[in-house]
């Protein structure tokens, strides 16, 4: 599988301690975690420290979802040739993974990376073949099914159904700072980025995106960072979104058992947070009533350069931009009272206050 890659022992620590024990126990169970967090750097290191043979069959590596795919790589991964008919592919499969059982007094673990991705092709005949692949040897023949979403609450019913063969739901969340280090000191020869490392929450994919981001002080204002964020937001059902919303409003101070799990949601001292600044700040903007369009660009300004004093000359530039910036000192004054008596500004959040003769400075409470 990924024999090239080594981590440390304490990477990941807890969630391969929990792993391994249920390998050992010959338990088939379904490993949830956050879509892009980079879990496919989790099962290198999984194989590397099980003496287990690990084979994966990963959605992602093929080229269509059809079911004649997913048995042809299973085969590939198993060591054959596919062959045409999928009905022999099936056969095949269970003839290799007998011999390959066999030919080893160790387990045999099949891991289906993001079997979720197959939801519209599973079907009870699926199913079946993979509890007949199971009946192999129930004693040295372990499944892991890897999905971003509890297969338990799947909207396919079909993969429910997939429950039948496993044992446990284990969650595995963002990584630390200190593992997603190790991950990119790997995989990676540019310098690693400390700010784009705290923002991303051990997300490996958003830190990605934020290192190509222009600006990490404003980042959700770069297209690439919010859309990666609005997924992760939509990819949950409504009411989870609730939870979320008011964990990031800090309106709760418990939540749903599959986002601290996986870990949309983290304690911090005496409150919950989201996984990352980012995602609260998305939630805020996405769930806030809809402000005026000029209150809404004086928002915009003061939060632009939010806990730094914004002078009346760039406000004026950047709020009365069709008039080239002319307006007068009530305006503004009215402008700004209108703002923050306004149901869509936050006030429990942010506080505007005025620097004589300058401009504005708006402070975020939820800041260090």
């Amino acid at each position: 599988m990924y024999r090239d890659v080594t981590f440390s022992k304490n990477f990941c620590k807890n969630s391969t301690t929990e792993c391994l024990k249920l390998i050992q126990q010959a338990r088939s169970f379904n490993l949830v975690a956050m879509p892009g967090v980079g879990i496919t750097y989790f099962l290198r290191h999984l194989e590397s420290r099980s003496k287990d043979n690990i084979v994966s069959i990963n959605t992602y590596e093929m080229p269509e979802f059809t079911k004649e795919a997913f048995y042809k790589q299973m085969i590939l991964k198993l060591g054959g040739v596919p062959k045409t008919e999928i009905h022999d592919n099936i056969q095949y499969a269970k003839e290799l993974l007998h011999k390959n059982l066999q030919s080893h007094k160790r387990k045999t673990i099949l891991v289906f990376n993001r079997l979720d991705r197959l939801s519209k092709i599973f079907d009870q005949t699926m199913l079946d073949n993979l509890k007949f692949l199971r009946d192999q040897d129930r004693t040295r023949l372990v499944m892991i099914f890897v999905s971003s979403g509890q297969l338990v609450e799947s909207k396919a019913l079909e993969l429910k159904e997939v429950l039948s063969v496993i044992a446990k739901t284990q969650y595995f969340p963002p990584y630390s700072s200190a593992d997603l280090k190790e991950i990119l000191e790997q995989d990676t020869t540019h310098i690693i980025e400390q700010s784009a490392v705290t923002l991303s929450g051990g997300h490996h994919n958003l830190y990605n995106v934020l290192t190509r981001c222009q600006n990490l002080d404003n980042a959700l204002s770069d297209s690439m960072v919010e859309l990666l964020i609005k997924d992760m937001y939509f990819s949950l059902d409504r009411k989870k979104r609730d939870d979320l919303e008011k964990v990031a409003k800090r309106k709760k101070d418990t939540a749903d058992e599959f986002l601290v799990g996986v870990g949309y949601v983290k304690q911090v001292g005496s409150h919950l947070e989201t996984f990352s600044p980012l995602l609260s700040e998305y939630i805020i903007e996405e769930t806030s009533s809809i402000l005026p369009v000029m209150e809404q660009r004086l928002y915009d300004v003061l939060k632009k350069y939010k806990n730094t004093v914004v002078p009346k000359e760039t406000i004026f530039d950047e709020v009365w931009k069709e008039q080239d910036g002319i307006a007068s000192e009530w305006s503004l004054n009215s402008l700004m009272y209108r703002l923050r008596n306004h149901p869509g500004f936050d006030k429990n959040r942010f506080a505007i206050k005025s620097a004589k003769k300058v401009g504005y400075v708006m402070y975020d409470s939820f800041d260090d």
